[in-house]
């Protein structure tokens, strides 16, 4: 049975990120540790599978990095690239929503806050549980990183620590 839906529910999900590219987002965040706000700015140049590299841009820092892509990221990029909705799209932002469009970091937070209740994080009534939850991000890179989830006020916060792999002073 088709379901209508009105012009402004449609317009409503314009942005939306379709669960393939938002687990595909998820995993690529996890196996390589950088920034929500990195991964939205990459595009499919900034990602070199031959050489197993991605190039991540920051606004404030001269030069760009270098990172390493893993084995299991190489091929969660690959099979990416590969489906259907990213091939038919030339779109040069890697991450894209159900238009075709850069994902936003909003579209990023509401699919995250659908993933949550879904697993029960949120209850029905919409107040936070208050438990809270670490994972490791990027130990494959050596990063070591720890992501918390808290829920504090209604209001989801994610952040962490990070092992430092290199320090030192840079003198000219």
């Amino acid at each position: 049975m088709l379901r209508a839906t009105s012009l402004s529910q449609r317009s409503r999900n314009v942005g939306a990120v379709d669960s393939s590219t938002f687990r595909t987002f998820l995993l690529f965040l996890y196996g390589t540790g950088i920034l929500v706000s990195e991964a939205l700015k990459l595009s499919r140049k900034d990602i070199d599978l031959n050489e197993n590299v991605m190039i991540v841009r920051r606004k404030g820092l001269a030069q760009p990095r270098r990172i390493p892509i893993g084995r299991d990221v190489h091929r969660l990029l690959a099979a990416y690239l590969r489906s259907s909705s990213r091939k038919q799209n030339t779109a040069e932002a890697l991450f894209l929503n159900i238009a075709g469009k850069p994902v936003s970091y909003m579209a990023v937070y509401k699919s995250f806050r659908r993933v949550c209740n879904y697993a029960a994080l949120v209850r029905r009534d919409g107040i936070l549980n208050t438990r809270s939850y670490v994972a490791s991000q990027g130990r494959c890179l050596g990063r070591d990183g720890l992501v918390s989830v808290q829920f504090e006020d209604g209001t989801i916060w994610l952040g962490g620590h990070a092992v430092t792999c290199i320090d030192g002073v840079l003198h000219t």
